[in-house]
């Protein structure tokens, strides 16, 4: 995916923002996590391995992930 916006938007300074968008998905959507250290902030690994918040699970949230798969797709 990264590789395919990058191609779309034809450049890492295009309005398209890929490399600002690609680093917000690996700090935001996909970082890692850490259960000792009380690091569970709600993101797709979270989420996936069964530890995140529900009180995390809300409509700004639910919107970013829209927003998210939309951008993804006009990428591709």
């Amino acid at each position: 995916v990264i590789e395919k916006g990058r191609i779309k938007a034809d450049s890492d300074l295009s309005l398209f923002f890929p490399e600002a968008f690609f680093k917000y998905l690996s700090e935001s959507i996909f970082p890692q996590f850490d259960i000792e250290k009380d690091n569970i902030t709600l993101s797709r690994h979270t989420s996936s391995h069964g530890v995140a918040k529900a009180e995390d699970y809300n409509q700004e949230r639910a919107l970013q992930m829209i927003l998210i798969l939309d951008q993804i797709f006009f990428y591709i």
